[in-house]
């Protein structure tokens, strides 16, 4: 095969393998120490402590602590270690410089790997007080109304905290590709509002990393990485974990990557959003940007206080929405339940199942255990009968039926027969009533064509070395445009949970139909020596051909639940209410033929 048919079959994961919580080098900015207990005895250090602290690194080595820093100190770290859990949670010890030296250092400490990492990082004043910012910044998230306002507020106040050029907030969608949804920047820069950027630009590592710690500096890309040495934790004899370290050096693929975007200083905070990365605040700077420890402990603060009113204002917003739709789902269980059969309830009658989940069109689709025969009804532009019999019979073909509920918003890039139809059903949310009686409910979608604006190629450039493809950073970040097709809208989290509550509210509706059986029982008993005219009209055989049906919906669902209760159980009951349907169902008959019988003579 050669290497140009290569190239669009690799998966490009050198990026996804690269240890990035391992480099064995930091910034520059700052000194990093590794100690053991209880001693504080030095057994790692960066080789910049000459840079530093005016003592070389050699010198540093299996000495203790107190070389450094004076005993109060020293007791300040022994109080803390006492009282707070450093294990991989970095804390703030104090602010001061080393022994006979007069820079002063913020000094930050987290235990991993039964090591204490100590982090001394060059002391700069905020300009303001940061928390006192920090009220201000609360106040403008609480005055936002919608979620679109809220993401400007973050942006705006984000910007006006830190002084960065740029502010962006960047969303995850299910693919892992990001999107600027909000921005606050200097005018003279070009927008990035609406850009997307490929999964692949934050490899997996990368986001691990991002749940891990809710934020990450680069003070300046253009710094040259000052290594660890030794570069092993000599308790675990493998490279030291810098998982948590805020002076940890960054990926060279990324700085490149930066340079690219021509950006000089580069800050991430996390958003997180049950207990996924949820998306990123992006923030750069044209130039170097030092940000003191103090802003950056705010910014922690307001990344924590982000993703719990995200959390908040997503589920108001979908609170208002599944609302709608519980109104209309009582409508169409009164509805059903008016009904010989169910489902005409959800057809005809306002609101109905077009109304329930936004969609092009809605088809119930039964096909008879016994007879074979089909029944379709229909509302809105949906595929013709046959299209939807094969798609039934592909989805049975597949195992797609053994969901409760299955949902596609790509349908043509799985099933192929429905570029056929994709103007009507790119989209296809399904709802299994019964596999038994091959009842199913089908909601369709339009295709919508998008236009995707890149922030470059999400193509990024391979290079072969030894037979391997290697993912490089992207030179270029002008917008490039792609069009997306045999696409529909995305079924949100609040359809699918409503599809699968109407599918709970039909078995309540089964529930209803069984308290009928009692009353039928009377009734036949009543009245089986009447004449045949007069026992067809009581109606009787048609509730009980549907009663059979929901029962074995019924038994189908939670026939396995049902077996496992006590004989005594009042509930034990269901399993024998089949058994007394067909009993039912074949005296009927019996009596209509008897009677039958009897007239003729």
């Amino acid at each position: 095969m050669s290497a140009g048919n290569l190239e669009n079959q690799v998966d490009l994961t050198n990026c996804d393998r690269e240890p990035i919580h391992i480099p064995g080098s930091i910034q520059p900015h700052g000194v990093l120490l590794a100690l053991l207990e209880p001693d504080f005895t030095i057994v790692q250090s960066s080789v910049n402590t000459l840079e530093h602290f005016k003592i070389a690194r050699e010198d540093l080595l299996d000495r203790n602590l107190d070389t450094l820093l004076a005993d109060e100190y020293i007791e300040v770290f022994r109080t803390n270690l006492a009282d707070y859990d450093l294990e991989k949670n970095p804390l703030y010890l104090f602010t001061t410089p080393v022994l006979g030296q007069t820079a002063i250092y913020d000094w930050i400490a987290h235990k991993i790997d039964g090591l204490l990492i100590l982090e001394a990082e060059l002391s700069r004043k905020p300009a303001l007080d940061p928390y006192f910012q920090l009220k201000a910044v609360l106040n403008a998230f609480a005055n936002a109304g919608s979620l679109p306002e809220y993401f400007e507020a973050i942006a705006r106040q984000v910007q006006v905290l830190t002084g960065f050029d740029r502010v962006m907030v960047y969303k995850f969608d299910e693919d892992g590709h990001g999107t600027v949804i909000s921005e606050a920047k200097k005018d003279e820069l070009s927008p990035f509002l609406g850009l997307h950027y490929p999964a692949s630009d934050i490899p997996r590592q990368a986001r691990a990393l991002y749940l891990l710690n809710w934020l990450r500096l680069i003070p300046d890309v253009s710094y040259s990485p000052v290594i660890i040495q030794p570069t092993d934790n000599m308790l675990t004899g493998r490279p030291l974990d810098q998982s948590f370290s805020t002076l940890r050096s960054v990926s060279p693929i990324h700085l490149q990557y930066l340079k690219n975007m021509g950006v000089g200083a580069s800050m991430s905070i996390s958003i997180v959003k049950d207990n996924d990365l949820w998306g990123l605040v992006a923030c750069h700077h044209e130039t170097p940007h030092y940000l003191p420890y103090s802003v950056r402990s705010a910014c922690e603060l307001l990344a924590q206080a982000i993703s719990l009113q995200l959390a908040d204002k997503i589920e108001r917003e979908g609170h208002a929405y599944r609302t709608r739709l519980q109104t209309v789902l009582n409508k169409l269980v009164e509805f059903m339940v008016s009904q010989s059969e169910y489902y005409q309830g959800l057809f005809n009658f306002k609101p109905n199942l077009a109304d329930f989940i936004e969609a092009g069109g809605v088809a119930f689709f039964a096909r008879g255990k016994e007879t074979g025969s089909t029944t379709l009804l229909t509302l809105g532009e949906t595929p013709d009968q046959n299209e939807i019999e094969a798609l039934v019979a592909w989805l049975e073909q597949t195992n797609r039926f053994q969901q409760d509920v299955y949902y596609s918003s790509r349908l043509p890039e799985i099933y192929e027969s429905a570029l056929a139809f994709k103007d009507k059903g790119s989209g296809l949310l399904t709802m299994n009533i019964s596999k038994l009686q091959r009842q199913y409910i089908l909601w369709f979608r339009p295709e919508v064509v998008q236009t995707v604006n890149w922030a470059g190629n999400p193509n990024k450039p391979v290079e072969w070395k030894a037979g391997e493809a290697i993912l490089s950073p992207r030179h270029s970040f002008e917008e490039w445009r792609e069009q997306l097709s045999n696409h529909s809208e995305r079924w949100k989290t609040e359809e699918i949970e409503a599809a699968q509550e109407l599918r709970r509210a039909m078995l309540s509706v089964v529930l209803r139909r069984m308290d009928e059986l009692n009353r039928l029982s009377v009734v036949l008993e009543e009245q089986k020596d009447q004449a045949p005219a007069a026992l067809e009209e009581t109606g009787l055989k048609e509730p009980l051909q549907e009663i059979q049906t929901y029962l074995s919906f019924l038994l189908e669902e939670y026939g396995a639940r049902l077996n496992q209760l006590e004989p005594d159980d009042k509930s034990a009951s269901f399993i024998n209410l089949d058994k007394v349907t067909r009993r039912m169902k074949s005296l009927l008959d019996s009596l209509l033929n008897s009677s039958r019988g009897e007239q003729q003579f």
